[in-house]
């Protein structure tokens, strides 16, 4: 499969919106518990729902205890193939459908399935926009989002997708509290695995971030690129000194050596250093997650 553009897992896909109503339309309930998946470079919750478990909802994580990978198989997801921006998502307590996420879809076996990149974060329309702004954030706005989010997956007790042409899909969940926090427990095991202090990064008053060239490059040498039928997302982590060079660099999914010697070579560049809680330049990683849409 050709690849012909680039996306970074960021807050900014967390959700766009647009002022409309979801309408009603099928549930389904879950059958049986979450189960936590933990490899050496991802952490996955799983769970299937539907009176045969006939629709699966996988979350995966690489890195990242705030943007996940959402991958949605089964019988009520419908065939297509191909790359958009076509669904619409809500969480419980959203008063409007978000809009404009770079979907794939695809097939799981003999199953349709759909993978988006989001998070359980609310529309960023309504948080204080000083938050969000590029650059450095204090420890007190930090925590500030933390608040924010942790309140807001209190909420949470149901997704709904909208397919083109379809009533909302609902997904009843159950409170996603307690297996977000393993699902985040699981990522800190992997920082520390990866020789990082996860309770340090979370003090941060910035992280680690490519600079313009280093980015285009990595646009560069995705572009183009034939990577294995199936794949739609291709995460990476660049391990980053404290002078902001790429001391590391790994493809977090089987791509094929060729695939990954390319990518590397493109996110290995200069980088803008993490900065600690007193706003010395230390060493981190940086996350980035490829959305693959195929030509």
């Amino acid at each position: 499969m050709k690849t012909s553009a680039w996306s970074l897992a960021c807050i900014g896909l967390l959700g766009y919106t647009a002022p409309v109503a979801a309408a009603e339309g099928p549930t389904a309930a879950p059958r049986g518990d979450w189960t936590l998946v933990s490899r050496s470079e991802l952490c996955s919750l799983q769970r299937q729902f539907g009176d045969e478990g006939d629709l699966q909802l996988r979350m995966d994580t690489f890195g990242s205890r705030t943007n996940f990978q959402f991958t949605v198989t089964g019988k009520l997801v419908p065939f297509k193939r191909g790359s958009g921006t076509d669904i619409r998502l809500a969480f419980t307590p959203d008063s409007v459908m978000r809009e404009k996420f770079p979907v794939v879809h695809g097939q799981i076996g003999s199953r349709a399935s759909v993978t988006f990149p989001t998070g359980f974060f609310p529309v960023l329309s309504t948080i204080d926009q000083a938050l969000l702004a590029p650059g450095q954030r204090t420890p007190a706005q930090r925590a500030e989002l933390d608040r924010i989010g942790l309140e807001f997956v209190r909420g949470v007790t149901d997704i709904s997708i909208e397919f083109p042409l379809r009533e909302p899909l609902k997904i009843l969940t159950g409170s996603m509290a307690e297996p977000l926090a393993r699902l985040r427990a699981c990522v800190d095991k992997l920082n520390v695995k990866w020789g990082l202090d996860p309770e340090a990064r979370r003090t941060f008053i910035r992280d680690a971030a490519p600079l313009p060239e280093t980015f285009a490059a990595a646009r560069q040498a995705l572009s183009g690129l034939s990577v294995p039928r199936g794949i739609t997302a291709i995460p990476a982590r660049v391990r980053v000194d404290e002078a902001g060079r790429a001391t590391e660099c790994v493809i977090q999914t089987d791509v094929g050596a060729r695939v990954s010697e390319f990518l590397c070579a493109g996110l290995r560049g200069e980088y803008t250093p993490a900065l600690d809680s007193t706003g010395q330049p230390v060493a981190s990683m940086y996350h980035t997650m490829m959305q693959i849409y195929a030509q």
